[in-house]
This record gives C-alpha cells, sequence and structure tokens, in this order.
C-alpha cells in the first residue's frame, strides 16, 4: 500500500487526469480497508470543522467498488474505525514528537483530535442510529445503489 495517498501526492494534468502518483516512502503491507479508510478521509474531510463529508465519502466509495476495488463490501463497515485509528496514530506520533522536542505540529494534532471528537459520533459507515442522528440505512444506500449492494 503507498501508505500516504492523499491530494498532495497526486498529480494531474490541466485536465484533471491523473498522471503520478507520488511519494512512496511510506509504502508498506497494509489492509486494503486501511489504506482505503485513509484515503477516504484524505480525499473526503472537511478540513474547516474536521468532519468526515459523508457525501464526498460516498461517492469515493461507489466509484471505488464501480472500479473494481479490491475491499470486499463486508470490510467497508470498518472504514470509519480505522480512519479513528488513524486519526489517534496521528495525534500520538505528533504528540510523541513534540514530548522529545521535535516539531509537534500543534495545528494538525488540534484537527486530527477535533476530527476524532466528530468521528465518535459515527459507530461505522453502516453503523446504527447514534447521538449525532446518522442513519446506518441512509449511508448504505447512499454508498450502495441497488446494483451495487451485492458487489
Amino acid at each position: 500500500m503507498h501508505g500516504d495517498f492523499y491530494p498532495g501526492n497526486v498529480l494531474t494534468n490541466n485536465r484533471g487526469e491523473i498522471t503520478a502518483i507520488i511519494d512512496w516512502d511510506e509504502c508498506a503491507k497494509e489492509w486494503f480497508v486501511y489504506e482505503l479508510a485513509r484515503s477516504v478521509w484524505e480525499f473526503c474531510h472537511n478540513a474547516d470543522d474536521h468532519k468526515l463529508d459523508l457525501d464526498k465519502a460516498n461517492a469515493f466509495i461507489w466509484h471505488y467498488k464501480l472500479a473494481d476495488g479490491p475491499v470486499p463490501a463486508k470490510e467497508l463497515q470498518r472504514i470509519v474505525p480505522f480512519v479513528r485509528c488513524v486519526r489517534l496514530l496521528e495525534v500520538l506520533f505528533y504528540l510523541d514528537q513534540a514530548f522529545k522536542g521535535q516539531e509537534g505540529y500543534p495545528e494538525y494534532t488540534r484537527h486530527n483530535v477535533k476530527a476524532l471528537v466528530h468521528l465518535t459520533e459515527l459507530e461505522s459507515l453502516y453503523g446504527k442510529k447514534r447521538k449525532a442522528g446518522i442513519l446506518g440505512s441512509k449511508i448504505r444506500r447512499l454508498y450502495f445503489p441497488n446494483k451495487l449492494r451485492n458487489m
């Protein structure tokens, strides 16, 4: 897996077509769903309010499945827990850096803490109704139109 797949590592031409993926120094063996979860966050979060944009995430996953992405549909329920895991790892990494006297990126760490707060409102993309009013069935319908639910 790439390990750092986000818009800054995707080069495009003037028509918006991907021409290259760069920065492979974090490449490692990972679960496909882990890499997908990282990508969903990086391409589908709103940096202003530190929340996952469910409409963008739904579209991202829908296109991923249309392109025959290797993550089985039954594993998609793990996306939000993995996004939370990655956000927590980022917080811990940069706190550790700061405690060692190295650059800790406080704004990025604060962003990740706020994201964790918002992500705890989502049990998973297939989750049950939560305090935040997120309906799992609504998310399932958005992610998988009838023709894709059994992919």
